[in-house]
């Protein structure tokens, strides 16, 4: 977990552009990438370190058949195997696009070993202890670094998790906390995922059962997800739809055409995200190049502002609903023994699912470390609190067992001294007394 926490907080206050610092050609994702690597190398290689790991979550298998699904579609679009079967006819290929695309599956074990590992006890005390600090460091060094006051999504969404940490409703600085978090201008870009994320941390701040809100998010998010894969569909060109709205929406239409074309198989990785119809002219319309990415990172690399779309679009109606039904497993972890953890880590998971559903999402790592944080963040509640347990048991059973041995080891002392077998004789004379008195 402290890879995922860094890369959060690294995106809280530098954005996407943390992903891009570099010494020479070494950047910070390829330093995360070789940082994970030693790490599996660690899991794998040392038993040690295995025994060390909390037993695993049941939800941890649909994440791991999506992870197994993804790599077999990456092997099939390194093979051409969908371009073969004319699956990605009405798409670009490009090759080389595959490892930028496909990046995130690397980084799926992560998740996993990241909720097992006893380092999540340490994240969550380092929070709990330093959550001011924090705030107040990552709020600072996000004005300094962008010269003002305007919050991105990243950093809303890191400074409200931190809100919601040992939150005390009656001391003042929670709530300048909380007024800086509501009232702070937004940044251009991602504007209603920022209202809908200040919204969800108002509700967690003062509802009551964060149990029930959590539940009732989970599917409400879902709900939505699910929307967006109609929505395309109905006439909305009578709703006054602003000209970004209706050009996102068509956007996802284009790739659920794609979807249905491919009779629910997908197109695969290295395909631009849009058809040959809908790129139109690259150099002029929405797919231009800017100041930020070029024409080729806008076709292969940005995507449709929804990852759910995307993953659809990518890996078929199997792929988008494994990660659908670990998504929805979520919604079962039960609720920590400490209210303020399990605040925060229900805020994130819910923030982090709209932020996917209505920006690049997965597409770019400041937002997929935002999701892989959360997850574990809120899994991790759950294998600390069996592990808890499985301790407890564990030191009763052990006294169970000494306080037997112990029994045991007694009646065979006596028995070895003829202490029981005389008492026995005894008892079976008196038996034999009494029924001859009985008798006579």
């Amino acid at each position: 977990m402290p890879l995922l926490l860094t890369s959060m907080i690294g995106a809280s206050i530098f954005g996407n552009d943390f992903f891009k610092f570099s010494i020479g050609s070494f950047n910070v994702l390829d330093f995360l990438i070789v940082a994970t690597c030693i790490s599996y190398l660690a899991i794998f290689s040392f038993g040690r370190a295995r025994r060390n790991f909390n037993s695993g979550l049941l939800c941890d298998r649909w994440l791991w058949a999506f992870l197994a699904y993804g790599l077999i579609s990456v092997i099939f679009s390194y093979m051409g195997f969908y371009s073969s079967l004319g699956l990605s006819s009405d798409v670009l290929f490009n090759a080389s696009f595959i490892p930028r695309q496909a990046y995130y599956l690397f980084f799926i074990p992560l998740i996993i070993a990241s909720t097992r590992h006893p380092s999540s006890g340490s994240c969550r005390k380092f929070l709990c202890g330093k959550y001011r600090l924090l705030f107040l460091c990552i709020y600072i060094a996000h004005v300094l670094w962008t010269g003002g006051f305007a919050l991105d999504v990243s950093s809303c969404f890191c400074l409200s998790l931190l809100l919601l940490l040992k939150k005390r409703k009656q001391e003042v600085i929670d709530l300048l906390f909380l007024g800086v978090v509501l009232f702070s201008p937004m940044a251009v870009g991602g504007e209603m995922t920022q209202a809908a994320i200040r919204l969800v941390c108002l509700v967690f701040y003062f509802a009551k059962s964060k149990e029930n809100v959590f539940h009732y998010g989970m599917f409400a998010v879902l709900a939505i997800v699910i929307a967006c894969f109609i929505v395309p569909f109905a006439p909305f060109g009578d709703l006054g739809l602003d000209a970004n709205t209706s050009w996102r929406i068509s956007y996802w239409r284009d790739e659920l055409d794609q979807l249905l074309a491919t009779y629910g198989m997908g197109v695969g990785y290295g395909t631009s995200y849009a058809s040959y119809g809908f790129i139109g002219s690259a150099t002029s319309g929405p797919f231009a190049a800017t100041a930020q990415y070029s024409t080729l990172e806008k076709m292969y690399v940005v995507g449709c502002h929804n990852s759910f779309i995307s993953m659809a679009f990518r890996l078929g109606v199997a792929g988008v609903s494994l990660l659908l039904t670990y998504i929805l497993s979520l919604a079962s972890r039960k609720r920590s023994h400490r209210e303020d953890f399990a605040s925060s880590a229900c805020f994130a998971v819910i923030s982090s699912l709209i932020i996917i559903c209505f920006n690049v999402g997965f597409e770019s790592p400041a937002y997929f470390f935002l999701f892989a944080f959360s997850v574990s963040y809120l899994n991790s509640t759950a294998t600390l609190r069996e592990a808890a347990i499985c301790s407890v048991e564990a030191d009763r059973g052990r006294r169970s067992d000494a306080t037997n041995s112990a029994g045991l080891g007694g009646a065979e002392a006596l028995s070895r001294h003829g202490v029981i077998p005389k008492a026995a004789e005894r008892v079976r004379t008196r038996f034999r007394c009494h029924l001859a008195a009985k008798v006579m």
